[in-house]
């Protein structure tokens, strides 16, 4: 197999601390690729660190751009060690002159739509940096580059593997040995990982089907190799008990390939990776049990999952959000049978193109909006602290909206308890609040993954529910975004469309539908992503849309949903009026 590996080390960037640990895994990486046969004298290792130069983004791009043309490579991978920060639900590597430079980062999401058509068979990146929040204006306003060409060399999707070093929210710890004697600063993933590679581990190795006298690190099995070690690993170097966690993240889609080749392998050294015995301290796994036994509609196991939880710090974030977004609030029913509710804010004014609405109570937290002519209204909700959202108003639906300290954390429609729908709903609401809260938290937190069959159990479930509260086949869309099945995402639309008579923007960008001008069209609302990871992908898709709608970008705010700022909202508040966007 052809490979090829780009090492990229940035220890300082801006006002953050220079961190200690990145040069030393740059160059544990850069030993491990060496093993394997990729050189810098056959031009299959590029290592870009910043020990004598800056780090720049064309540099990266370009060496990226001629491995590509040379359409021999069948396996890249890509490794990062720095800062990185997350963004609008995008994560960016910080690069040399980030962030002062808003351009001077690596933009990994669409970064990783545009590596599925370069032409290489496999692509892997790895990342081992933080996935924090970013603070202050200049973090906030990183708009970063892409590292892949922006130009498809085939059509069908190849596989994308990522590897993160932590969970999104979360730091990548490098910490100084305080037990053994050297007492030097390491990147605890970066040690785990090349020790993995290496063939440190031999209960990870599986035997090669060509030698058996070789070994294989695949990654499925390096992915949940990691979430068990690294953590135990930053346990040990701490030497007590952690006020810290670090749990590695990863999205797997490859099938039977190989990232390590060892030789001198043993089976009788290979055992198999023991279970953890903990089975809810992952935050990942918590969540895994939650929505697996929501779609199962088993409310005692989800309850004693829920409760087993509450003794361990790391997952708590999850368990008091699920706890959170589980209650219904506000009415059930509007006289128009279409409205909102809200709860966390208050509204000060709502527009919409062609529809009457009303704010009916003196709190702000009830809109009335008069019966549809057409399939959907887009509502302006301006808060009373000057922030505001864009919701579609759907026939016979109520849409509850959470805020959370100025943060639109989640969005769900419930059929109007006066319309034909509300049966259905009222004999299933029980499941569709568990199942909504569980998918609502772990979203929200980074946490949700399906599998191709829970993804496909859950999109039969929503289709015979006859458009039980859509709001879930947004979430639902993501999950096989990340599979790379666009023919699930496809027929998600699909259905969208014949129940409600129109489909979700998101839907339709992660569907592929990249040609269609969506800020004229009748089908498609509203003309921008409702969840804020879509925005990331809108040039990796070159999504067709308005000089306004390429502008509303720099006027988003921190939030799960898409929620804009005032500048925003006035923009936006212009356009409706005019019936710009309707």
């Amino acid at each position: 197999m052809d490979r090829a590996v780009v090492l990229i080390g940035v220890s300082k960037t801006g006002d953050c601390p220079a961190l200690q640990a990145v040069h030393p895994g740059v160059q544990r990486m850069a030993q491990w690729a060496r093993s394997q046969g990729m050189t810098e004298e056959n031009k299959r290792l590029r290592v870009l660190t910043d020990e004598t130069a800056e780090v720049r983004a064309h540099q990266i791009t370009d060496v990226i751009e001629a491995i590509v043309a040379r359409t021999t490579v069948e396996q890249l991978i890509v490794y990062f060690s720095g800062h990185g920060v997350n963004n609008h639900y995008s994560e960016y590597w910080l690069l040399s002159r980030a962030p002062g430079n808003a351009n001077e980062a690596i933009n990994v999401k669409p970064s990783l739509e545009l590596a599925k058509f370069c032409g290489i068979g496999h692509v892997v990146v790895i990342s081992d940096a933080c996935r924090t929040a970013a603070h202050g204006i200049q973090a906030l306003q990183i708009s970063g580059s892409v590292m892949f060409p922006n130009e498809s060399v085939t059509e069908e999707e190849q596989s994308v593997d990522v590897f993160y070093a932590c969970a999104r929210g979360r730091p990548a710890c490098e910490v100084k040995d305080l037990i053994g004697a050297a007492r030097e600063y390491s990147g605890i993933y970066t040690e785990v990982l090349t020790e993995c590679l290496n063939g440190d581990h031999a209960e990870l190795l599986e035997e090669d089907d060509e030698d058996s006298t070789r070994g294989l690190v695949r990654p499925k099995r390096l992915k949940n190799y990691l979430q068990n070690k690294v953590p135990e690993r930053l346990r040990s170097k701490i030497g007590r008990e952690l006020l810290i966690s670090q749990i590695p993240d990863a999205q797997i889609n490859s099938h039977n390939t190989w990232l390590s080749r060892i030789s001198g392998y043993s089976a009788t050294a290979s055992q198999v990776i023991p279970v953890s015995r903990s089975p809810w301290i992952s935050p990942f796994r918590f969540s895994e049990a939650l929505v697996a036994h929501a779609m199962a509609n088993d409310v005692q196991q989800w309850r004693q999952v829920l409760t087993s939880a509450a003794t361990v710090p790391s997952i708590a974030p999850l368990k008091e959000a699920t706890e959170t977004y589980l209650p219904s609030f506000g009415p059930t029913h509007f006289e128009t049978r279409c409205g909102f509710k809200l709860r966390g804010a208050q509204v000060e004014q709502v527009y919409c193109y062609g529809t009457k609405i009303n704010i009916v109570d003196s709190d702000g937290s009830l809109i009335r909006v008069e019966p549809l002519s057409k399939y959907k209204a887009l509502v302006l909700i301006e808060l009373r602290n000057g922030t505001g959202v864009v919701m579609p108003a759907i026939p016979d639906f109520i849409g509850a909206l959470i805020f959370d300290q100025n943060e639109l954390v989640s969005v769900s429609y419930e059929p109007s308890s006066n319309t034909s729908r509300w049966n259905e709903y009222a004999r299933r609401q029980e499941e569709f609040r568990m199942l909504r809260a569980s998918i609502a938290a772990s979203i929200g937190l980074g946490l949700f993954r399906l599998t191709v069959d829970e993804a496909l159990t859950l999109i039969r479930q929503l289709r015979i529910a006859e458009g039980v509260d859509p709001s879930l086949a947004l979430y639902v869309a993501y999950a096989c975004h990340d599979l790379q099945r666009r023919d699930l995402i496809k027929k998600i639309g699909s259905d969208l469309s014949a129940d409600l008579g129109v489909t979700f923007f998101d839907v339709g960008l992660l569907g592929g539908d990249q040609g269609e001008d969506r800020s004229n069209s009748n089908l498609v609302t509203p003309p921008f992503p409702m969840l804020a990871q879509g925005w990331p992908l809108l040039p990796a898709f070159h999504a067709k849309c308005s000089a306004l709608l390429n502008t509303l970008h720099l006027h988003l705010l921190p939030s799960v949903w898409t929620l804009f700022d005032q500048r925003g909202v006035a923009r936006l508040k212009a356009a409706i009026t005019a019936g710009e966007i309707r």
